[in-house]
Parts: structure tokens; C-alpha cells; sequence
């Protein structure tokens, strides 16, 4: 039994070296198809890699509607903090927060609520009241966590236009 023991890991380390090798393999592909002169060979990738993307995507969907539709079989409670952590996950990882603004997530018995703190004091909030039906719940979740993306976009296009303007009025000052 030793020696199979020893045959299985050698095969299974030797399965790993595989697959890293054929990581870098795709890895050296998709360089040399995002490099290509040929635009139909670099087309034909960015729409494979747009579609692998997509798959993900509804992957990750199924995946968040499954784990609500678990939550919904137990307490209230349990599917409303599984839509604020949901929340807090699409929040932290795919919204960059601008320097000196909060927000938080609270579930309460109404329902679950996003509050926003700008950098001035002010909170802006929005809030939905679950219909325990996950697929609409997380579009209407996905909808906060947007208001607030957009909300963070917004400030920062002031703050550039703001930036711009002043050195306008800097070099009009100069010129007079």
C-alpha cells in the first residue's frame, strides 16, 4: 500500500504541474491574442473572454439567489441580513469609496437600509423593503448599492471640474 500510496501522490503533484502549465499556457495565449496585428484573432478572444465573463457572472447570480432562497426558508431575519451582506460584499469590492465618505448597512424590521456619509456631514440614505422573491430583491439591492456608485462618481466629477476651473481661472488671471 506504500508504493500506491507514494504512485497516487506523484500523479496527483504531477496533475497540479499540469494545470499550472496549462495556466500559463492560457496566461501566453490571451497576451498574444490581446497583442495580435490580426484584428480578427483579437476579436474572436475579447468576445470568448466577454462571454467566459458573462458565464461568471450569472454563475455568481445563481449562486446569491440560491443562498437567499435558503435564507428565506427560516427567519426573516436570516434573508435580511444575508441581502445586507450581499450588499456589503458588492460595496467593499466593487465600489471605490471616495476619500473621507462612510456608508453602513442595517437591517431593521422594515427592511434593509444604506447610508451614506459625505465628507461634509451629510447622510444620505435609501432603503428597500424585501419582497422575499430574491431575484427581485437582489436587482433592488443591486439598485443602492448603484444610487450610492453614482452618487461617489458624482462628487468626484465635481471635485475634478472644480479642480479644472480653478486652474482656468489661474491662467486667465495670468494672462490679464
Amino acid at each position: 500500500m506504500k508504493g500506491k500510496a507514494k504512485e497516487d501522490k506523484i500523479i496527483s503533484t504531477i496533475n497540479v504541474i499540469d494545470k499550472k502549465t496549462l495556466g500559463i499556457a492560457d496566461a501566453i495565449d490571451k497576451v498574444d491574442a490581446m497583442g495580435q496585428e490580426n484584428e480578427v484573432k483579437a476579436a474572436a478572444y475579447v468576445i470568448e473572454e466577454g462571454k467566459e465573463r458573462k458565464r461568471e457572472e450569472e454563475n455568481k447570480k445563481d449562486q446569491l439567489v440560491s443562498d437567499l432562497e435558503r435564507a428565506n426558508r427560516w427567519k426573516i431575519k436570516d434573508y435580511k441580513q444575508k441581502l445586507v451582506d450581499i450588499m456589503a460584499e458588492v460595496m467593499t469590492k466593487r465600489i471605490e469609496l471616495p476619500k473621507d465618505w462612510a456608508w453602513e448597512l442595517e437591517s431593521n424590521r422594515k427592511g434593509v437600509v444604506l447610508r451614506v456619509r459625505q465628507p461634509d456631514g451629510h447622510l444620505v440614505a435609501w432603503g428597500i423593503a424585501p419582497c422575499h422573491v430574491p431575484d427581485i430583491d437582489l436587482s433592488a439591492a443591486a439598485e443602492l448599492c448603484e444610487r450610492a456608485e453614482t452618487l461617489f462618481n458624482e462628487y468626484e466629477q465635481k471635485k475634478a471640474d472644480d479642480i479644472i476651473r480653478q486652474e482656468t481661472d489661474a491662467q486667465k488671471i495670468r494672462v490679464d
